[in-house]
């Protein structure tokens, strides 16, 4: 029942975007954003050579910028297809805990201590989006399948005492194991299918330029390394500048008799 009532509502709104005067017949501009990020992964180190990690990193938050170039064209009735040339910074911030003896000098003590493993990642893509989208009074749902081309990716590591109470590592510090280096075995080729909602807002009366503030969810489909599970969910949070044109009318007036 509920597919059949919404079937009801996408064929009555259809019905109503055939009245409505405006016909967009193409736009172009840019898209900026800032993006958060919910990774999930299973892995103890990153390279072959050089483990990282004592414990299993499974999840971390992320956030970056994202730009995107972009030109649409009126595909038929309410239906647009664009595409776009992107770039994103994709950061992440893992961590792991574990307790482990650490010891202070002056009361020539040990004790056992919370130890944070910390990774922070930070990946650099170039990406192509084929997209089509729906427009109806300035509002703009669309879909789009990011193809992503990883072109720089690296890693940071360290291992830090919780608790900063005069305990130290056996290297008289409260970091140690610092590490920093490339990531290898890294996919390519990044899949990332997305779904976007938008609103046009017009800048003046010609409705020739307009701003768009834009929200867009998406998944990576593969992994981020080759041998390791790695991916993330995305939202963006943007806006768009666009140059638009719309023919005159959808129906033209008619001479009266």
């Amino acid at each position: 029942m509920k597919y059949f009532i919404f079937f009801l509502f996408f064929i009555f709104s259809l019905n109503l975007h055939s009245q409505n005067k405006k016909i967009k017949l193409y736009e172009y501009g840019f898209n900026l954003s800032y993006l958060v990020s919910n990774h999930f992964s299973d892995f103890k180190e990153l390279n072959e050579k050089k483990n990282c990690c004592d414990n299993e990193f499974t999840q971390a938050n992320g956030s970056g910028l994202a730009i995107n170039l972009f030109y649409s064209e009126r595909l038929f009735s309410a239906y647009h297809w664009s595409i776009g040339l992107s770039y994103a910074n994709h950061r992440a911030n893992f961590k792991s805990y574990e307790t482990k003896p650490t010891f202070i000098l002056q009361l020539n003590d040990i004790k056992d201590s919370k130890i944070i493993h910390n990774l922070e990642t930070q990946m650099h893509n170039i990406g192509i989006t084929p997209k089509i989208f729906w427009n109806y009074l300035d509002f703009n749902l669309g879909f789009s399948l990011d193809l992503n081309f990883l072109t720089n990716s690296n890693f940071s590591y360290y291992e830090l005492l919780d608790e900063k109470n005069g305990y130290t590592f056996e290297n008289h510090s409260t970091e140690r194991n610092f590490i920093e280096d490339e990531i290898n075995n890294t996919n390519i080729l990044l899949i990332e299918p997305s779904l976007s909602f938008s609103y046009d807002i017009p800048l003046n009366n010609k409705f020739s330029y307009a701003i768009s503030p834009e929200i867009k969810v998406s998944y990576l489909l593969n992994n981020i390394i080759s041998n390791n599970n790695w991916n993330y969910f995305a939202i963006y949070f943007g806006i768009n500048f666009k140059k638009l044109r719309f023919d005159k009318s959808d129906n033209p007036l008619q001479p009266i008799n």
